[in-house]
């Protein structure tokens, strides 16, 4: 995106009624537990490191600049590059214009819940079911993220030139603010596992889309093309049990120059991540 807003989001799940978890899943087989019984790809081994650190393995895809729902605005007539918080719930229900559903489907991948023509900045169905799954419209690469710990516990991730593939997979495909070739393009995803602890709490800033689930439900929806946006979600709304293991899915993506920036604040000690093919 092409400037950053630091605008405050706290999704209060009472609110949201149906996205809140309840008192969850407390006896969940942490590597194994995603939704419908679906097997994941492979447990990438424990989070914690030896130096205290947290290293989530996730996965990366890149597309080109001209895939449909890269760039629409340019793609696509009647479509935009900034849709502001209109592609987010709650409000995005009264105008048809949500973009992941509130559960994750089977294959603990979001499910599209726009109109067949698409939202603001989607062009239906077909498309998005392309942008978390290996197909001949991407290429895919692991993605490690490694959050580094302060002395109150809360372990950060932080760039605000957040381009992981330069100059790989489909290659350099836009430039940035100050006219630097960069990789844009692309989508990612993190599966991970924790052991709820009172007073667990998850902040993210970045642009573009983000949705966080907790075992499988919707809790943190930033969809959209948009300036950098922010969410925390504390977990004590959760209804969890203190010591009880749960499911802890994150995407995010990167779809518009000329910025891309990534920012994670947690007290969540992950316990593990998995791959999800």
């Amino acid at each position: 995106m092409r400037a950053i807003l630091h605008q405050s989001v706290f999704l209060s799940l009472l609110a949201l009624g149906a996205l809140a978890c309840g008192g969850g899943e407390t006896n969940k087989t942490a590597v194994n537990s995603k939704p419908g019984g679906y097997n994941p790809g492979g447990n990438n081994g424990d989070a914690l490191q030896g130096d205290g650190t947290l290293k989530l393995i996730g996965t990366i895809r890149d597309f080109k600049a001209t895939y449909p729902d890269m760039e629409p605005c340019t793609n696509n007539s009647g479509k935009t590059c900034d849709s502001q918080h209109n592609e987010q719930h709650p409000g995005c229900v009264a105008t048809n214009q949500c973009i992941a559903d509130t559960t994750l489907g089977s294959d603990a991948k979001p499910q599209y819940a726009g109109p067949a023509s698409g939202t603001l900045t989607t062009t239906g169905a077909t498309n998005f079911s392309n942008w978390f799954k290996d197909s001949a419209n991407s290429q895919s690469a692991p993605l490690p993220l490694t959050l580094t710990p302060d002395a109150n516990g809360i372990f950060t991730y932080k760039n605000l030139e957040f381009f992981p593939i330069d100059g790989q997979l489909f290659g350099n495909d836009g430039k940035d603010g100050n006219g630097v070739s960069h990789n844009f393009h692309f989508t990612t995803e993190w599966h991970l596992t924790f052991t709820y602890q009172t007073g667990q709490t998850f902040y993210f800033h970045g642009d573009d889309d983000l949705w966080v689930f907790v075992d499988g439900q919707l809790q943190i929806d930033l969809g959209g093309i948009h300036i950098g946006h922010d969410a925390t979600l504390n977990l004590d709304t959760l209804g969890f049990a203190p010591g009880s293991n749960h499911d802890f899915d994150i995407f995010y993506c990167e779809r518009h120059v000329t910025q891309s920036e990534i920012e994670i604040q947690t007290s969540i000690q992950f316990t593990g991540s998995v791959t999800v093919n």
